[in-house]
């Protein structure tokens, strides 16, 4: 290992891979033996082994910290050996499970930058929609296409087969840890849910949906609880007459004129006398 490679293993490694209280809620034995490898050094292996455990078609589930366990420790194996891209995209990941995760600020410098680089492009990105694991993606339009906080939106899904009974929408706005719940309405060709003003704000607004064939099992979607569709919502403009910097310039225009005005009045000088001498 190169003096460079030792001294960044040596800052990342600088604190624990799994959080204090959580080496509990790891009972995957695979997942143990990737964070094993890391913490061995050998950086590599411990990609070879993380990888495969955070397929979609791997069949060993895990728990929500266990997911974050596992990209966080690929996200430093990915560091470790300089692939920043890859280090990145394992962040990306994490992001999306838990948008408000942090780094210990003993990590190096670098490595939190890159997931602090990361979590603004996922917070700011347009969400490109994704289908749950195994389920066919069902399209959707959304209006306007760039939302305004405190305007209504609308999402049209669809073209849908007409066997469908049912879509539920799960959606959340703002600052919001949890979703709401609402069943999508029926249109000639798909379906159609409208979100009201106050269900749209900044700085994002994420979204899943499930559709499910008549016995209630799910039969296609958008996104998922743990990888929601997510779309940047702007702020809309205050109205020129509610702007601050405007009335105060009106009244400074106004005031200028009215002080104008006394002005004119007082400072004009009174018009020359005429006074005619007769002769004697």
């Amino acid at each position: 290992m190169s003096t460079v490679r030792f001294l960044v293993s040596a800052l990342v490694l600088a604190v624990s891979i799994v959080p204090r209280g959580a080496g509990a809620a790891v009972e995957s034995d695979a997942l143990r033996a990737g964070i094993a490898a890391y913490e061995s050094l050998e950086y590599e292996r411990a990609v070879a082994l993380l990888t495969p455990l955070l397929s979609t078609t791997h069949p060993e589930s895990f728990t929500r910290e266990e997911k974050l366990v596992a990209l966080r420790t690929l996200a430093f194996a990915q560091f470790a050996l300089g692939n920043e891209a890859a280090t990145r995209s394992a962040f990306e990941q994490l992001l999306l499970i838990d948008p408000s995760h942090q780094l210990d600020r003993r990590l190096t410098p670098r490595l939190r930058a890159l997931c602090e680089e990361t979590r603004a492009r996922v917070a700011t990105q347009l969400g490109t929609p994704r289908a749950p694991a195994g389920l066919p993606l069902l399209s959707v339009r959304v209006e306007p296409t760039r939302p305004i906080s405190g305007r209504p939106m609308t999402l049209h899904v669809g073209p849908a087969p007409r066997e469908l009974p049912s879509v539920t929408v799960y959606h959340r706005s703002g600052e919001e840890r949890s979703f709401s719940r609402v069943q999508a309405l029926r249109e000639l060709d798909g379906y159609r849910l409208e979100l009201p003003p106050a269900a749209v704000r900044a700085p994002a607004l994420e979204y899943y949906l499930v559709a499910v064939d008549p016995a209630g099992v799910p039969f296609a979607g958008t996104g998922s609880l743990g990888d929601p569709v997510r779309l940047a919502v702007s702020v809309a403009p205050r109205p020129l007459y509610k702007r601050a910097w405007l009335w105060g310039t009106v009244g400074g225009v106004a005031a200028a004129g009215v002080l104008a005005a006394v002005l004119a009045v007082v400072l004009v000088p009174p018009a020359p006398a005429s006074v005619s001498i007769a002769p004697h």
